[in-house]
């Protein structure tokens, strides 16, 4: 009876994991390439200074970047993921998420960012034996956490950057006569009209 109910039980699971385990359907390099990329109404250094700004708030540490180039690399903190079985039998797991972003100007006054996320993770055991697998974050909820991010940091730095500047040559407006001026170190007093005839 055990063998049986053995039997029937590895039967089920030999037609059940190849549903589980179908690979969902491959992406083209365009469709990557649009999940990725983003155009923003925005200067590429307004741009450049939100994405850092978003990667550092998301948990990651910026580990280059250039302006120049429009290139910022960056890694989330690395954790172990050793389960039990691996422990005792000497196996070490760690993982971590790597981000690369690349910042262009546009044309229009407009910025492109690109962003590419990968999950890694780096597996040794006892006798120095080391493997690493990347694999790519393709996951569209990932990239519109960060969409929206960098939408509400642009927001805040051209609400920050946007104060009203004369132009240069232009002369700085004079209050008008009878207007109140304001005096330093006391209350604003009223200016008294010029007499013509003294």
């Amino acid at each position: 009876m055990y063998r049986v109910c053995l039997l029937a039980l590895l039967t089920a699971l030999t037609i059940i994991t190849p549903t589980y385990a179908a690979k969902r359907p491959q992406l083209t390099p365009m469709e990557v390439q649009a999940l990725q990329s983003r155009d923003f109404d925005t200067s590429k250094n307004i741009l450049f200074a939100s994405v850092m700004s978003v990667l550092q708030d998301l948990g990651y540490t910026v580990e280059s970047a250039d302006i120049d180039t429009g290139f910022i690399r960056g890694g989330s903190p690395t954790s172990d993921s050793v389960n039990f079985f691996e422990a005792f039998s000497g196996f070490t797991s760690a993982k971590n998420t790597r981000v690369t972003a690349f910042v262009e100007p546009m044309a229009g006054g407009k910025s492109k960012v690109r962003l590419n996320f990968v999950n890694s993770i780096e597996n040794s055991s006892r006798w120095g034996q080391t493997n690493k697998r990347d694999t790519p974050v393709l996951d569209a909820k990932t990239y519109q956490v960060a969409w929206d991010k960098i939408d509400e940091a642009i927001f805040i730095r051209s609400a920050t950057t946007d104060v009203v500047k004369p132009n240069v040559g232009e002369p700085i407006p004079t209050p008008a006569v009878g207007t109140d001026v304001p005096k330093v170190g006391g209350p604003s007093a009223i200016v008294p009209p010029s007499n013509p005839n003294p």
